[in-house]
């Protein structure tokens, strides 16, 4: 027969038990739930299209298609000349030390200098056709003039028959033009810059040039507001064209020219 001392003790210790099986439920929930929250959601990634590179026959004919112009020499002398530049005036003597960085030059005297040290085959071209200790600028005119438009393997002058074509390193050339009321001089000049097509003076374009003058050119670097007032130097000429871009005069002061000035006038580059 159980006393009620037992019975106390048999509803303690199921109490007891239960309390213990609670707890542990407990528990399981408490470790399961950071592991499901861990699991992360799986991620659909779209398959990628292979990249396929042009065939290599593609790729040569778009190199080709864009030729690349080496620079000329004559540009790399007029350059190491800027560079070197102390003392410049514009003189018939044609006096030089480029170690003293003095050029005392006309035109005609700057781009035979210029030509014997960039292009020599062009120099001894020039010398072959003028018999004169130094060309002038009318030399140059016809020579460029009597040059072929297409090269070949021995020829050291090609002739440009468009004002757009000419590029650094070519030389513009003009002579008065003849007939009762010719107009202008003489004159020569190494191209530096690309022509720009322009409105001015009924058309034409206007180019960047380098040459010895006494009177400087529109945008010019000698001129009363700099140190050199003439001599070597680099400003913007107006080269008039017709409707077939060849050239039929000229406007000294560039863009600033009101009424241009016709001329003989030819274009020519020097290859060696």
């Amino acid at each position: 027969m159980r006393t009620p001392s037992t019975l106390l003790c048999l509803t303690v210790a199921l109490l007891s038990y239960a309390v213990d099986a609670d707890a542990q439920v407990r528990r399981r929930r408490v470790v399961h739930r950071p592991l499901r929250a861990a699991v992360a959601p799986r991620l659909v990634v779209p398959a990628m299209r292979p990249v396929v590179a042009p065939p290599r026959r593609v790729l040569r004919a778009a190199v080709a298609r864009t030729p690349v112009v080496p620079p000329s020499p004559v540009v790399t002398v007029l350059q190491r000349m800027e560079t070197t530049l102390q003392y410049t005036r514009y003189s018939l003597d044609n006096r030089v030390d480029p170690l003293m960085g003095h050029y005392e030059l006309d035109t005609p005297g700057l781009v035979t200098w210029v030509l014997r040290r960039a292009t020599p085959a062009a120099h001894r071209a020039v010398f072959s056709q003028v018999r004169a200790r130094s060309p002038n600028a009318r030399d140059y005119h016809d020579i460029f003039a009597n040059a072929p438009t297409e090269t070949s393997h021995n020829d050291a002058w090609v002739r440009i028959p468009t004002v757009a074509a000419l590029r650094p390193g070519d030389v513009i050339a003009w002579r008065r033009s003849t007939g009762p009321h010719a107009q202008g001089g003489n004159h020569v000049a190494f191209v530096v810059g690309a022509p720009v097509r322009t409105q001015v003076g009924g058309g034409g374009w206007l180019v960047r040039v380098t040459d010895s003058t006494a009177v400087p050119h529109d945008n010019d670097t000698r001129g009363p507001q700099s140190q050199h007032h003439s001599g070597l130097g680099t400003g913007t000429l107006l080269i008039t064209a017709d409707e077939h871009d060849n050239p039929t005069g000229y406007g000294w002061l560039g863009a600033r020219t009101s009424v241009p000035t016709h001329a003989l006038v030819s274009l020519g580059r020097p290859l060696r």
